[in-house]
């Protein structure tokens, strides 16, 4: 059974108390037939986002819009079998999961926290996880930051077609920017370095963490991870067979767990470092 038209309520606590629900969770959602449009609206229903509010009062409706403008981009052109909008939704679930995990930190962040997310933070990081591939082809990137480059200018460009004054569109433009090129795979080494060192990171250094690791923790999991695998496998086989050929393999799932790391106090209350190594153990079994 496909699970279409699912209601807000399905979207909360979608975690539960155990590993495999939480993997159940996203295997369902790989099957979700829904509108990314009429999946984000029942999203932003949840109590969690329904109580968070911004000095952009039109942010909620931009995240429909951008959700739209990619079911209108799919219906014209082939979605890839990776990035597409079951990925955006994990994403958006990731960083849904991330932050509500904000309030079981021990000890409590307090409001001057680096790692503290505001309302505002938290809303910018859910546009973050809608559109951070925005318009995304399939390939790889030929050079640094090649497609998450391409799709700040598409970002840009639709952003200049809707509801929205110039000042609050330029705001949002240049916020959203850092966070969206630091999702470049090859990034990630510097970006880890940055929080090496204590008080060698910024708030916004950390907004880009946990967009990073939204991005990254479904392809985390024991057994969704694997199935994502072979995914992007798919996806890269006519642009790059080599990697395509690599990624699908235990070597190859092995090598990306042992080069990530969750850094965030949100993830390590939500335990999603010791998922990792767990799923690095069943590939060693």
């Amino acid at each position: 059974m496909v699970p279409n038209d699912k209601s807000a309520s399905d979207y909360e606590n979608f975690i539960g108390k155990s590993l495999s629900h939480f993997e159940k969770t996203f295997a369902d959602l790989s099957l979700d037939k829904q509108p990314f449009e009429a999946w984000i609206k029942n999203l932003l229903e949840t109590a969690f986002w329904a109580s968070k509010t911004s000095h952009l009062p039109t942010i909620k409706d931009i995240c429909i819009q951008f959700a739209k403008a990619q079911d209108l981009a799919f219906s014209v052109n082939p979605e890839p079998k990776y990035h597409n909008r079951g990925h955006f939704k994990e994403v958006c679930l990731s960083m849904t999961e991330l932050l509500k995990a904000q309030n079981d930190i021990s000890p409590p962040l307090d409001n001057l926290s680096t790692w503290k997310m505001s309302d505002h933070d938290s809303l910018i990081l859910l546009l973050c996880a809608i559109c951070h591939d925005f318009g995304h082809d399939g390939s790889m990137n030929k050079y640094p930051f090649e497609l998450e480059k391409k799709s700040l200018e598409m970002i840009d460009a639709f952003m200049g077609q809707i509801s929205i004054d110039s000042s609050n569109r330029k705001n949002i433009q240049s916020t959203v920017e850092p966070f969206i090129l630091a999702t470049d795979p090859r990034f990630f080494p510097t970006l880890v370095s940055k929080f090496d060192m204590a008080d060698s990171f910024s708030h916004s250094d950390c907004m880009s963490m946990l967009l990073v690791e939204s991005d990254l923790l479904a392809s985390t999991l024991p057994a969704r991870g694997k199935i994502l695998g072979e995914r992007l496998s798919e996806e890269w086989q006519l642009t790059n067979p080599e990697a395509a050929a690599s990624v699908k393999t235990d070597k190859g799932r092995l090598y990306f767990l042992e080069h990530i790391r969750f850094i965030s106090p949100q993830s390590h209350a939500l335990g999603i470092e010791v998922i990792r190594k767990i799923s690095i153990n069943q590939v060693n079994e």
